[in-house]
């Protein structure tokens, strides 16, 4: 009876505001030292429990100099450090442990050399069970011929990585392989240099690594140049605006103005003979070839006054300021903020030169 009547007048005491009701409660929890002291003998949460646990083992295990607890401590460094953590929160959470920043650093590069070695992309595809339990010594043969130089080479791009699940947030990662044959070529292959392994096809593409997969077009486009970036930025902008024309005018369809969904589809439109690319139309000396053939509205040429202003990026030179108090010009991607007519024109200008340039690193490409 007597928690009962304090509960009440507990309950009648403070303003009936919800908001206000909270803000002294809040301020009574933090100010009494009462209150804190409660607060205090409270039992401790789940992981705050595994966190003392962890922080007492690191504490006894640090210490020793033997290769055991050596591993054990590179354990512990790997499976905290995970991608989780930002570097921000890194010593944070060294602190808690009891460790210094560097060695969740060490943690971050053994977690790094295990998840994405070869050796571990190898047992992703080692571990795969079959009812015919072949032997590791094909799964092992099979999967270095995939990765042979004749059957497939790595991206030139070094952002070409592929990543697959092996368990829960973990994952293994390796660079992108390429295939210029065929499948069946390749078990073909495979079957003529090594006569003895008896395997089906099937059960050989299973053993395909799972970074190795068929060349797209977008993996022979790898020039990374000025005129690369600038053109497809504004390939992107200039579609963009004319998605929003046909929005805003319905008389504007796909046959008169166009909305290309690929750079390649452009420059296809520039040129007679899309079937075959020939020196003349690249070079623009053809005369039923060039940006002419191409049909714009009004509005994407308009640079009068009374015309929006929109957003663009291109490359211009600009001046920086380095050491010694002293200015140097450097190519930068600018922010400009022009009428729409001055952007198509820049694109249009620079659709001049690209079929060609675009056709020689297609071929460059081809040579690796």
């Amino acid at each position: 009876m007597v928690k009962c009547r304090a509960l009440k007048r507990l309950k009648d005491a403070p303003p009936s505001t919800p908001s206000k009701k909270q803000a002294i409660l809040q301020h009574y929890m933090c100010v009494s030292p009462t209150a804190k002291q409660s607060l205090k003998r409270q039992s401790p949460s789940l992981s705050e429990k595994v966190l003392e646990n962890m922080k007492g083992f690191i504490h006894e295990t640090k210490q020793k100099r033997n290769s055991d607890a050596r591993n054990a401590m590179h354990v512990i460094s790997a499976s905290v450090s995970g991608e989780k953590i930002s570097k921000g929160e890194k010593s944070k959470a060294a602190r808690k442990l009891g460790l210094q920043p560097r060695r969740l650093s060490g943690g971050q590069r053994i977690r790094t050399s295990v998840l994405r070695s070869e050796k571990s992309c190898y047992e992703f595809t080692k571990r795969k069970t079959r009812s015919d339990i072949t032997s590791d010594e094909t799964k092992k043969q099979a999967y270095d011929f995939w990765i042979s130089p004749t059957v497939s080479h790595t991206s030139s791009n070094k952002t070409d990585v592929k990543r697959s699940r092996i368990g829960p947030n973990e994952y293994v990662s390796h660079q992108i392989h390429l295939l210029e044959k065929t499948q069946t070529e390749v078990f073909l292959d495979f079957k003529a240099k090594y006569p003895d392994f008896k395997i089906s096809q099937r059960l050989f593409e299973s053993y395909k690594p799972f970074f190795v997969m068929p060349v797209k077009q977008k993996h022979r486009n790898t020039c990374c140049c000025r005129q690369h970036i600038e053109v497809r930025i504004l390939f992107k902008k200039c579609m963009e605006f004319r998605k929003n024309l046909h929005a805003s005018n319905l008389d504007l369809t796909q046959e008169n103005l166009p909305v290309f969904e690929h750079l390649n589809d452009i420059c296809a439109e520039t040129v007679c003979d899309k079937t075959a690319l020939h020196a003349q139309c690249l070079n623009r000396s053809c005369k039923e070839c060039g940006v002419e053939k191409l049909s714009f509205n009004d509005n994407e040429l308009d640079t009068s006054r009374n015309a929006r202003d929109i957003k663009w990026d291109k490359f211009e030179y600009t001046e920086i300021n380095v050491k010694g108090r002293k200015t140097r010009t450097k190519l930068m991607l600018v922010s400009k903020k022009t009428k729409p007519g001055e952007m198509f024109n820049h694109f249009k200008s620079l659709l001049e030169t690209f079929p060609a340039h675009q056709n020689r690193a297609n071929w460059q490409s081809e040579q690796y």
